[in-house]
């Protein structure tokens, strides 16, 4: 891959990448980014194959994403999401839900894709919520004061 140069450790060409991309975006685009990051659930290691800007989760992305994972010779088993509003409506537009957190894959309905929440995301969420708007205990109220 003419351009990019891979070792152990930071991507110092994406980041380059990154930095240039940035030059031409407003503040709010900068904060839309994302990141499709394929790892093992067996080993200790994950690569980043996909990042943009300014862009919601399709099931485009997604279905590309996974067919070129498969075509590497892995098998994808699963999608882990930080369940950003975004991310609800896309997961909601594939009828993915706590009660059905299973779809058939783009390519193949004989194997299954099975969607996680990203735990420590989830527990920062609970963190602001409580810190937002408290806990209510039967009548009585907990706040974070």
């Amino acid at each position: 891959m003419q351009g990019f140069k891979f070792e152990p450790g930071f991507l110092i060409s994406v980041f380059v990448g990154l930095a240039e991309q940035s030059k031409h975006l407003d503040d709010y685009s900068k904060l839309q980014f994302q990141v499709v990051i394929v790892t093992s659930i067996m080993k200790n290691w994950f690569q980043p194959i996909y990042y943009s800007f300014d862009q919601n989760t399709t099931f485009n992305i997604l279905k590309k994403a996974i067919d070129k994972v498969q075509k590497s010779g892995f098998e994808v088993c699963c999608v882990m999401s930080d369940m950003g509003g975004s991310n609800q409506g896309f997961l909601r537009s594939m009828n993915v839900s706590y009660e059905n957190p299973i779809i058939s894959y783009p390519c193949n309905n004989e194997k299954r894709i099975h969607f996680f929440a990203d735990m420590p995301h989830l527990i920062e969420l609970l963190k602001n919520r409580l810190l937002d708007q408290g806990i209510y205990l039967s009548e009585n109220r907990v706040t974070n004061s």
